[in-house]
């Protein structure tokens, strides 16, 4: 690992490596998907062993040395990184007699013998020939195993660094700096694996996979994210707890709070909950934080801890963990100690334990804490945060039956929707939550009997659900609207929304929904005697007219 001077000089020697445009290399506005480092030039060159054995034997021995160094690359090669790969490779007595000064030359005659392939015209991006590592490692393990293990340890080191760089650039507020993360960490994908490998076969540090876990955040990819975190953690259950007192200790509970995210989100509840038990467990024994940040640390977990119960409908534990973490945040958001973020986390735990009253029915508890997430939210202008509370306390006003100050709060909810939906602030999750807001609103009319307004609220959150392709919730709004018009008289309104929602039930299995569709076309062919109701129904469920009519479900009513 990296002393903070050593990581300040990666960071600016990679900055002044890569001073380059995207135009200049003709990779402007193509995308990070502009390179196939699965495809071998136009013509796929032969692949054999026996190709391998004679294309790297008719090198120079002097090249052939010099290409070992490269054993542990896979795909890719920034020709212009070889310099600082080799500066890391002189400092180990082992590869002391190595003709560094001859390592271009050695590329070029891999180059000619097709064991490297050019990506761009100048030369600086190369792909390495699809069985060349496992060749060259073969070579390796049969000539010198001590050569192999400390060519193995430069490489971990060299991307050690490099992944400083990358996680520096991604996290960077420069559009382009950003970009210039991902393309490269797209590009080093392998090699950063690979060297994440040796990190956790050595049991040393894992920044790597904090690089690599950014980039697979930054390009939505929560699968392989949840499959990296779960691999790293596997290894990590095996480091002996010398290293999780060390310096380096928080980056196992890190990574492992990091794979409970992701278990979270996969709904693997049983196994988040395991996963931030241990990063509670971890925090508590690391010796070379301070409490404070210890402290903070842990309320992030009780948090995440709290969702998990929350999400397994333990409401009494879920309250428990969102009371640890808000009772250590109120500690340090009221002290020295890191107010703002310490402060601004105790909003998103207070609505959290409205959430959790709101289900144990204890309204006012509820009320009370969505008040004081809105006032923090308030005070760090997080607008998006504001709408989503008002929402929340619109619904508990609803429950309390305190219709007009629920009307207010979906309005004002609606009125910071309508300012960020249409900028570039969170607007697919704005007109999310302004679809559901107006079917709440559509609900509070329907209670009251305005129902002209409660359709034209349905309406709206239908359109919005239709707009943004959310068909499956949609369901529930024709019904509503169904319900609206038999409530006016307009049967055959009624019908036809009562059909289109019984039609998407169907289409995405819901049985809960299907069944509730069905008691309700059941109770509306009581009222209106209208076969044609029946006939649509077989249609749609792909049955007999007979069918329907011996239904349990219609029997019984």
């Amino acid at each position: 690992m990296f002393t903070a001077e050593e990581e300040k000089k990666y960071r600016q020697a990679f900055s002044n490596q890569y001073q380059f445009s995207f135009t200049e290399y003709g990779f402007a506005n193509q995308g990070l998907d502009i390179i196939d480092l699965d495809t071998w030039g136009e013509e796929k060159p032969e692949s054999s062993l026996p190709y391998l054995e004679y294309a790297y034997s008719n090198l120079s021995s002097t090249s052939q040395k010099l290409l070992l160094c490269l054993a542990e690359f896979n795909k890719f090669i920034d020709k212009s990184d070889i310099p600082n790969y080799i500066e890391q490779l002189k400092i180990f007595e082992p590869l002391q007699d190595y003709p560094f000064d001859q390592f271009n030359a050695a590329i070029q005659q891999g180059i000619k013998s097709r064991l490297l392939a050019a990506m761009d015209d100048d030369g600086r991006f190369l792909m390495i020939h699809p069985e060349l590592p496992d060749f060259l490692q073969s070579q390796l393990d049969r000539i010198n195993q001590v050569i192999r293990s400390t060519l193995r340890e430069g490489f971990k080191n060299h991307y050690q660094g490099l992944a400083i760089s990358y996680q520096h650039l991604m996290e960077s507020q420069d559009d382009e700096e950003r970009e210039l993360g991902l393309f490269f960490c797209r590009l080093e994908y392998e090699n950063l694996y690979n060297a994440l490998q040796i990190c956790v076969d050595k049991q040393v540090g894992i920044n790597i996979y904090f690089c690599l876990d950014t980039y697979l955040e930054s390009i939505s990819d929560r699968a392989s994210n949840l499959k990296l975190a779960e691999l790293v953690c596997q290894h990590l259950e095996k480091y002996p707890n010398k290293f999780i007192k060390s310096k380096l200790g928080y980056q196992v509970a890190f990574a492992i709070e990091k794979c409970g995210s992701y278990q979270l989100d996969a709904k693997q509840y049983q196994k988040a909950r395991k996963s931030y038990e241990k990063t509670l467990k971890i925090y508590a024994a690391l010796e070379n934080v301070e409490d404070k940040q210890k402290q903070i640390w842990q309320a992030a977990a009780y948090h995440q801890l709290g969702r998990v119960y929350q999400e397994l409908g333990d409401y009494p534990q879920a309250k428990r963990n969102f009371q640890q973490a808000l009772d250590i945040n109120i500690k340090y958001g009221v002290s020295e100690a890191l107010p703002s973020e310490a402060r601004y986390e105790c909003a998103g735990t207070y609505n959290q334990l409205g959430i959790v009253a709101q289900a144990l029915g204890e309204y006012p508890q509820a009320r009370q804490n969505f008040q004081q997430a809105l006032e923090i939210f308030s005070e760090f202008s997080d607008r998006y945060e504001c709408a989503r509370t008002h929402h929340l306390l619109g619904i508990v006003a609803q429950q309390l039956g305190e219709y007009e100050p629920a009307r207010s709060h979906y309005q004002q909810a609606l009125d910071i929707f309508d300012e960020i939906g249409v900028s570039e602030a969170l607007p697919a999750e704005a007109r999310n939550f302004s679809a559901r807001i107006y079917h709440n609103l559509g609900s509070l009319a329907q209670k009251l009997q305005e129902y002209e307004q409660a359709r034209q609220n349905y309406q709206q959150a239908l359109d919005i659900k239709i707009a943004s392709g959310d068909r499956q919730n949609c369901a529930g709004t024709y019904f509503q609207l169904g319900r609206v018009a038999e409530e006016l008289g307009e049967l055959e309104a009624a019908k036809t929304n009562y059909l289109q929602a019984l039609q998407i039930t169907t289409e995405f299995s819901d049985r809960h929904n299907l069944e509730l569709c069905l008691r309700n076309l059941t109770r509306f062919f009581q009222v209106t005697q209208d076969e044609s109701l029946l006939v649509a129904m077989s249609e749609i469920l792909g049955v007999s007219v007979e069918e329907i009519l011996n239904l349990s479900i219609v029997n019984s009513q």
